[in-house]
């Protein structure tokens, strides 16, 4: 069911003395609501993969941003129920990230495989608005800043809904992660790496005076460690986890249409098309691979490509 009502939502930021407003946001904007037959089909086809897929070499995540005028405000997101995703947010846009247990690295499209889980977020859950008229005005007061009507956004089907909606999203982030039974960081030389919290990052990691990180390209951890610590999961032996992470801000081939093409394809595909970029990113961090190298087990033929390459 469709429905078009108005919110209001007050953004807010730190200062070092107090909580300062720093506008209003006033919306009229669509929203839907499916019923349980319609949550249902769309559920039921949204599969955890099962444990014998799981690779020890896959996908560790995949990141979509939306603009947060799609966000709605009324939506406890932080309290969604869901198993395959996890939503956050932060300043002008929110973040959906889809988890590895929920992506087949054996598909043929990845696009394909996320979209029913798209449809079940747009659609099954009150996580986003379809905004037709944004009205800004300066803190608490009647002066307007700027009024925007979205004259394309008025539907009225919630297919119509959903296409709106899921046409507005950007890859932000594709991780991969390689799972090995040792003690990765005592093959590499910690001098060229920045340590942080129990994880070693390559040194393009930054943290910036406001808190806010710029995330590596590489990173190092113990993950049987994480699992007891984080997720109370009791996993026995070494377990590390040597991480790439491909951010679209550095990456061209990612970039908006561009990235969305490049989901149009399998695991072993899309890690053809981003080598060459993967290559040159670490390339410029000059980190010494030969131990590395020799640690790596048979079965790590992924890894072993990316660093003998360098």
């Amino acid at each position: 069911m469709i429905s078009i009502k108005d919110y209001h939502a007050r953004y807010q930021r730190w200062t070092p003395y107090r909580l300062a407003i720093l506008n209003q946001v006033e919306f009229t904007a669509y929203t839907v609501s499916a019923d349980r037959e319609t949550i249902n089909s769309i559920r039921k086809h949204i599969e955890r993969v099962p444990e014998n897929v799981i690779s020890n070499q896959a996908i560790d995540k995949i990141s979509f941003t939306f603009h947060r005028d799609f966000l709605n405000e009324d939506c406890n997101w932080w309290c969604l129920n869901l198993s395959f995703a996890t939503v956050k947010v932060h300043g002008e846009y929110f973040t959906v990230h889809f988890h590895r247990e929920y992506i087949n690295p054996y598909v043929q499209s990845i696009s394909d495989h996320l979209w029913m889980m798209f449809r079940y977020l747009i659609l099954c859950t009150p996580l986003f608005k379809l905004p037709v008229l944004k009205r800004i005005t300066i803190g608490t007061s009647d002066t307007v800043l700027e009024e925007k009507e979205f004259k394309e956004n008025y539907i009225t089907t919630a297919d119509e809904f959903f296409s709106m909606i899921y046409k507005q999203r950007r890859l932000k982030c594709i991780e991969l992660c390689f799972d090995v039974h040792k003690h990765l960081t005592n093959y590499v030389l910690w001098n060229e790496f920045k340590p942080y919290d129990g994880t070693l990052y390559s040194k393009d990691f930054k943290i910036y005076d406001t808190g806010c990180k710029r995330w590596s390209i590489l990173s190092i951890y113990d993950k049987a460690r994480e699992q007891r610590e984080r997720k109370h999961r009791n996993m026995q032996g070494t377990l590390y986890r040597f991480e790439i992470r491909l951010r679209s801000e550095r990456f061209i081939i990612m970039k908006k249409d561009r990235g969305h093409k490049l989901l149009n394809q399998g695991y072993e595909d899309l890690l053809d098309d981003l080598m060459p970029c993967i290559l040159k990113q670490i390339r410029k961090l000059g980190i010494t691979v030969d131990m590395l190298k020799e640690a790596l087990p048979e079965n790590q033929k992924t890894l072993r490509e990316i660093l003998n390459s360098l």
